[in-house]
């Protein structure tokens, strides 16, 4: 409620005034790269955002928090680098920190465990959007690890398949030879008769 005083020589002009102010956005960018090839982008890797504190409404009288929204280590959303080893979560999301994890590895490469922190906490009025920006690296899965990983696939040069097939044509020859032993032999023995 606004009360206006006048010395009576001033018009007093009323209009509805409509005020917004809207919330600050936030924008958590994630850049995913491999740790030894020269920091090249990597595709196929799957992070996912966390609640790194219990997220609340404000309270009705604006003083104070209100009812919980988001239980803090709550998953909120999930999304995979693309070509520039990039993701980015921009959802509707609140003033808060939040983590990111990586929870699935590109082919090729390990895990990386670690919890990456980001604060987006309000700040600067003047900001619509607070942006954060993190680098997550992996290292190459060694070629033991590698073929454990993707099962053993030859690679090429390998002489794996050529022996398995030599061993098996030795194994054909080798049934049909004694299937015409045994044929010979059970002929041999009618014309004894």
């Amino acid at each position: 409620e606004v009360e206006l005083k006048t010395d009576g020589t001033a018009p007093v002009v009323l209009k509805d005034l409509k005020i917004e102010d809207p919330r600050q956005k936030v924008e958590v960018q994630v850049i995913k790269t491999s740790s030894s090839r020269k920091k090249t982008p990597l595709k196929g890797a799957q992070f996912t955002l966390y609640a790194g504190e219990d997220i609340y409404a404000r309270s009705e009288d604006g003083k104070g928090r209100g009812r919980l929204l988001v239980k803090a280590g709550t998953a909120l959303a999930k999304a995979v680098s693309g070509k520039g080893g990039k993701v980015i979560f921009n959802a509707d999301l609140p003033n808060a920190r939040y983590y990111v994890q990586e929870t699935k590895a590109p082919n090729g490469y390990q895990l990386n465990t670690e919890k990456f922190e980001c604060d987006c906490s309000y700040r600067d009025q003047t900001l619509d959007t607070i942006r954060v920006s993190l680098t997550v690296t992996d290292d190459e899965l060694k070629k033991d690890a590698q073929e454990r990983s993707v099962g053993s696939i030859p690679g090429t040069g390998d002489r794996t398949p050529i022996l398995q097939l030599l061993g098996l044509c030795i194994a054909a020859v080798a049934v049909i030879c004694i299937i015409l032993r045994f044929l010979l032999h059970s002929m041999a023995e009618r014309d004894s008769v």
